[in-house]
């Protein structure tokens, strides 16, 4: 069964990337990845602490797994599925407030933007009023 997902994109002329991607969004890049980073090491740690045993067991574990399956978990080299997993951790860590506050300080969105401050009983309110700012823009791009 599909799930109706009520989305928009809009053309922008060409030499908009620059405004569209500020730098003040960069604050909003490191805070994922030191998100990121910290669920690397915690992985390594955690690997790194297990008693000889349990390590033991992982490794037989991993031996019956087709090859390229076996990651971190198993004390292996990271593969796709831990980079996805660390990523979503990292990424389920960044608050929505940082996102709002982050977009608000580009100067791309409404005055009255750069004011909000969000707790959870805001937050749609907020998501609404940026992308409509954001539409906004997209239209006087055009």
């Amino acid at each position: 069964m599909r799930r109706r997902v009520d989305a928009s994109a809009a053309h922008t002329p060409g030499l908009t990337t620059p405004l569209c991607h500020p730098v003040t969004l960069s604050s909003l890049i490191a805070q994922f990845k030191f998100y990121y980073r910290r669920e690397l090491m915690t992985m390594l740690f955690d690997w790194h602490d297990l008693a000889a045993e349990a390590k033991a067991a992982h490794v037989l574990q991993a031996a019956a797994l087709l090859p390229g399956m076996a990651g971190m978990f198993f004390g292996r080299e990271a593969h796709l599925l831990d980079a996805a997993t660390m990523s979503k951790t990292a990424w389920d860590n960044v608050t929505p407030t940082h996102v709002v506050r982050a977009w608000a300080k580009t100067g791309l969105l409404p005055d009255k933007m750069s004011d909000i401050v969000v707790d959870n009983r805001s937050l749609r309110s907020a998501a609404i009023e940026i992308d409509t700012g954001i539409r906004r823009m997209a239209r006087r791009l055009q």
